[in-house]
C-alpha cells in the first residue's frame, strides 16, 4: 500500500548522512580488523583424539602415546580473535573404528580444525603420525627380594619373606614376555 512505500522510503531517506557515516565506519573497522597490520601469528599445541581403539590393543608408538598424542599447530589471524582461538577445545580426531593393522600412518588434516573466519594454519608439525600398536596383556610376575649385604659377625639370614609374592602388571605384550 501507499503508506507502507512512504514507510520504507522515509526509512531510507531520513538520517541519510548519518547512515552512509556508520556504513563507512563499519566497513573501516573491518579491513583493519583483518589486515595484515593487525596479523599475528601465535602456536598451540593441539591433541590427537584416537577413537575406537580395540579394549585389548594399546599403541606403543610414538613413546606415551597412550597418554596423549600432540601436534603443534602455528596460526595466523587477528590479533583479538588469538584468545578466543587459544581457550576454544580445537583437536584433531583419528578413527580406528576398522583398524586391525599393527602399525598406520595418519596424516592430520586441518579442515577438522574449526578456525574462526580470518585465522589460517601457516604450519603443522608433525603433519604425519606413525601409529604402532600391541595386544595389551596382563601378568602375574613374582617379586624377588635381592640380598644386598651381610648380617653382623654372629647374626644369619634364616629366610627372607617377601609381601606381596605377586603383583599384577600390564603392558605391550612385547615386553612383558
Amino acid at each position: 500500500s501507499k503508506s507502507q512505500r512512504q514507510m520504507m522510503k522515509n526509512l531510507l531517506t531520513e538520517n541519510w548522512l548519518l547512515k552512509l557515516i556508520s556504513l563507512v565506519l563499519a566497513v573501516m573497522l573491518e579491513v583493519y580488523f583483518y589486515s595484515p597490520d593487525n596479523s599475528i601469528e601465535f602456536d598451540l599445541s593441539v591433541p590427537v583424539k584416537i577413537d575406537n581403539l580395540a579394549a585389548e590393543r594399546m599403541i606403543v608408538w610414538p613413546p606415551n602415546g597412550d597418554r596423549g598424542l600432540f601436534t603443534r599447530v602455528r596460526l595466523r589471524g587477528p590479533a583479538p580473535l588469538e584468545e578466543k582461538v587459544k581457550s576454544s577445545e580445537l583437536h584433531f580426531t583419528v578413527d580406528l573404528a576398522k583398524t586391525v593393522r599393527p602399525s598406520m600412518q595418519v596424516e592430520l588434516s586441518t579442515e577438522q580444525l574449526s578456525l574462526p573466519s580470518g585465522v589460517t594454519v601457516v604450519e603443522l608439525e608433525p603433519s604425519r603420525i606413525e601409529l604402532r600398536f600391541e595386544k595389551e596383556v596382563r601378568k602375574e610376575l613374582l617379586v624377588v627380594a635381592d640380598e644386598v649385604g651381610a648380617p653382623q659377625d654372629g647374626f644369619t639370614v634364616s629366610g627372607i619373606k617377601v609381601f606381596p609374592e605377586t603383583i599384577a602388571a600390564w603392558g605391550p605384550e612385547s615386553e612383558l614376555d
